[in-house]
């Protein structure tokens, strides 16, 4: 193959990774606008925690991120086997949980807000699915540190000198 060759084949990937992706963007872009509504329903709400607020927030700005859907992809394994490893290590702790105030409607805007960031990028999304697969298979515990991570990188904990406000700035 010549080096004009691979220059075509290259930038004819990238043109056809351009288009898809911007199929894909119109393909969700009503699942987005139900996400929105399911946000303005949440942030109606008087008794909704300040936290769980918050989170929402942070959410949808992040809906459409490139990079919150790359750190999804690529962290999500590293994490389900930090999860594991903190189970096996410090036992399991029985911890009381709270039914809280709109519980069902803050997990499916969890759903929602995974799959509107995974649609920011068909690559990203190829990635986490084979990911998500084989830590299902692999670990137990992925789709829990699956939720657990949204959860975080919708929210205002830190974790070590890292925030997640690293996620909010891809605009």
């Amino acid at each position: 193959m010549t080096q004009m060759q691979i220059v075509i084949l290259a930038a004819g990937c990238v043109v056809f990774y351009m288009y898809v992706r911007y199929r894909v963007a119109k393909l969700f872009q009503p699942f987005r606008m139900g996400l929105l509504d399911r946000a303005e329903k949440l942030l109606r709400s008087s008794n909704l925690s300040e936290d769980d607020r918050r989170a929402v927030e942070n959410g949808l700005d992040m809906a459409y991120s490139v990079r919150a859907a790359w750190m999804l992809a690529l962290g999500l394994l590293p994490l389900a086997i930090y999860s594991l490893a903190c189970r096996i290590f410090r036992g399991r702790k029985e911890t009381m949980v709270k039914k809280r105030p709109h519980s069902r409607e803050l997990n499916q805007f969890t759903g929602a807000l995974i799959v509107s960031i995974l649609a920011s990028s068909p690559l990203a999304a190829f990635v986490f699915l084979h990911v998500f697969i084989l830590g299902c298979v692999i670990l137990p515990t992925t789709m829990y540190t699956l939720r657990a991570a949204v959860r975080w990188a919708t929210s205002d904990i830190s974790i070590g000198n890292f925030k997640s406000d690293v996620l909010k700035h891809n605009h």
